[in-house]
């Protein structure tokens, strides 16, 4: 009786703080703050020394380190392929993978976290949408754990929890990205850069830092849609969404301005640099030539303007508007590059 009595207080016990754990994760679909819940929450209930929470991002397949309890000291992989070792496996099944004393665990490349982590028992598990692999969680205990079918069916339903409430959160950061997407080059929309460039210049001015912003313009793009037609035109400005991705940070923001013009806007970057960035995304547009149907090839160039804050302009709309009047007049002789100065203005 007495066993019977602990078994339904620990069954009980198990039930309230799963509804606890689902009130909170289900209070809030931004995607950052559900991923730090979802962190601590695993690390408060289940007996584990470490927790790893991995995402795929809107334009690849691979799995990025999204949250977890490592010490900051460690040097470890933020990127790893989604259909490696445990990874694929636990897509594969759909489910949880739980690899105890003496199996191989987690690999990123050469990196193998049981062994770099010193852990001994770990458990991976999948966080899907059908069939389109949304991310990752991954523990893992420094003593030997032996997962037996209570604890495995206690820790997934945990792991379920949670995964669930990562996958809401995700899918409607998808939904909010696809909003702020030009559809054609994948690049961020007009609204979008306008909404951000108030947001960073007002960071810069808290950092006391520069922030550039480049305007691109593609050189005779109508005379290449007069000759080849506008459906090829669309191939190579999806072509040049790919070149704007290849050439930049993370934290730039690349937009689609509008018809064949660009705009990019660079954290603590000030006007050289930034000139240095542009001769950069040019040479990569000239050693990618168009291929036409004939079999010829068809070099495409940039005209660029640039503004730097606070150097050149004090709000977003003066820097918008002395960036735009380097375009103008680097598009006099075309493929070249004008950095804002008060004698350029005026000439």
């Amino acid at each position: 009786l007495q066993k019977t009595n602990y078994q339904l207080y620990q069954a009980n016990t198990e039930l309230r703080s799963l509804r606890n754990i689902s009130e909170v994760l289900n209070s809030s679909l931004d995607l950052p703050m559900i991923l730090q819940q979802s962190l601590n929450i695993i690390s408060r209930t289940l007996p584990v020394d470490y927790c790893l929470i991995w995402i795929t991002k809107h334009d690849s397949d691979n799995l990025y380190l999204a949250a977890s309890n490592l010490p900051d000291h460690i040097d470890y992989p933020r990127e790893m392929p989604a259909d490696q070792d445990l990874a694929a496996e636990a897509f594969q099944r759909e489910g949880p993978v739980f690899v105890e004393e003496g199996g191989k665990g987690l690999r990123c490349g050469d990196w193998e976290w049981n062994q770099q982590l010193g852990c001994i028992s770990q458990m991976v598990y999948p966080i899907l949408h059908g069939q389109r692999r949304l991310g990752l969680i991954m523990v893992a205990n420094k003593t030997v754990r032996e997962f037996d079918e209570r604890t495995k069916t206690l820790w997934t339903t945990y792991m379920n929890t949670v995964s669930l409430a990562i996958r809401n959160a995700h899918l409607y950061e998808r939904v909010l990205e696809q909003t702020i997407r030009d559809d054609l080059t994948g690049l961020y929309n007009f609204r979008y850069l306008m909404q951000r460039l108030e947001e960073e210049l007002q960071r810069a001015a808290r950092k006391k830092s520069f922030l550039s912003l480049l305007m691109f313009d593609l050189d005779d793009f109508k005379k290449f849609n007069d000759a080849y037609g506008h459906l090829e035109g669309n191939k190579v400005l999806a072509g040049i969404g790919e070149i704007f991705k290849a050439n930049t940070r993370s934290i730039d923001l690349a937009s689609r301005f509008g018809g064949e013009e660009f705009a990019l806007l660079l954290q603590d970057v000030d006007a050289d640099q930034a000139r240095q960035v542009a001769e950069r995304i040019m040479a990569s547009l000239r050693n990618k030539p168009y291929l036409s149907p004939k079999g010829g090839k068809v070099f495409l160039t940039f005209s660029v303007g640039i503004a730097t804050y606070p150097i050149h302009a004090k709000t977003g709309q003066e820097l918008l508007q002395k960036a735009d009047q380097m375009l103008y007049k680097a598009k006099g002789q075309k493929n070249r590059i004008e950095v804002y100065s008060e004698s350029k203005a005026g000439s």
